[in-house]
């Protein structure tokens, strides 16, 4: 991977993301059926085990609680370069005990009632949970049922999104065996995580089929009405994909894939026409 486009995820990610330290610590779990805190996180992503690092020192040993089901935690960021073939899937993972401090108590279970109005909370296994402060950080959910066809088309040739732990190697799978023709790359009429990595895996793929010496018409098709939110970043990045000879197409949101036909439909959102592209490897943002 050159400098060139080592930069252009870097200067998406000082907008996207900022700097984490997370200290290591072991988990602790009461097995009690009712618990009570001073703070409780519900999430164990980069989002909620920063919150517990930064306050169990505040609120002390034992009044902190991380609420997470996965005991695995993923740096989703890298998987952006996970796709792309730089860096594997497993490199983006640690432990989540090692993630979380010393002091604060892991509960492995899921939150299934909020009550609010008396600072509680229901966990999955039954268990009440009682806190004076509450802390939410479960990220988004991922909809890839809302694009028909999905999620059935991972499991064939050409599709994969770096959103998820589940797909993001077949991304790197999509542009490996890359051959030529069409490759797409799609960003959604909905929030997202990272306004920037719909973009990143396009100019990573990009270098990768120009270094291989394939010929690829990359098309970004975006449902909004501006290449990127922020004008900064906007116009550096217009003049890179003029530079790269990739095709923008704005207003245009991803609605239905065909992987018998190997078409991607897209809705324009203006005026709400539908236009059928065929594809040979497409990335997709949910």
């Amino acid at each position: 991977m050159s400098l060139s486009t080592m930069r252009i995820p870097n200067l998406l990610s000082r907008y996207c993301h900022q700097n984490h330290q997370l200290r290591l610590f072991s988990s602790t779990r009461s097995l009690d059926a009712e618990h009570n805190f001073k703070l409780v996180v519900v999430g164990g992503g980069a989002g909620g085990c920063g919150t517990a690092s930064k306050f169990v020192n505040k609120f002390g040993s034992g009044e902190v609680a991380v609420i997470e089901p996965n005991t695995m935690h993923y740096y989703q960021p890298m998987w952006t370069l996970v796709g792309g073939g730089v860096k594997t899937l497993a490199q983006s993972g640690r432990p989540m005990e090692s993630l979380l401090p010393k002091s604060a108590n892991w509960l492995k279970d899921s939150v299934t009632t909020f009550e609010p109005e008396n600072n509680r909370l229901i966990t999955e296994s039954g268990d009440v949970v009682n806190y004076d402060f509450l802390v939410v950080a479960m990220g988004l959910e991922l909809r890839y049922e809302k694009i028909k066809g999905l999620p059935e088309a991972f499991d064939t040739p050409g599709v994969g999104s770096n959103y998820s732990v589940k797909y993001v190697e077949k991304t790197q799978k999509a542009i490996e065996d890359f051959k030529g023709g069409n490759a797409l790359f799609t960003f959604p009429n909905s929030p997202i995580k990272c306004a920037g990595a719909p973009q990143k895996i396009m100019y990573l793929a990009e270098e990768t089929f120009r270094n291989k010496g394939i010929q690829a018409n990359i098309h970004y098709h975006s449902s909004l009405a501006v290449l990127f939110g922020v004008k900064k970043y906007a116009d550096a990045l217009w003049e890179v994909v003029k530079g790269r000879g990739i095709n923008v197409h704005l207003r245009q949101h991803l609605v239905e894939i065909k992987p018998e036909t190997k078409e991607a439909v897209f809705e324009n959102l203006d005026t709400n026409e539908q236009t059928s592209v065929p594809y040979d490897m497409i990335h997709i943002t949910p």
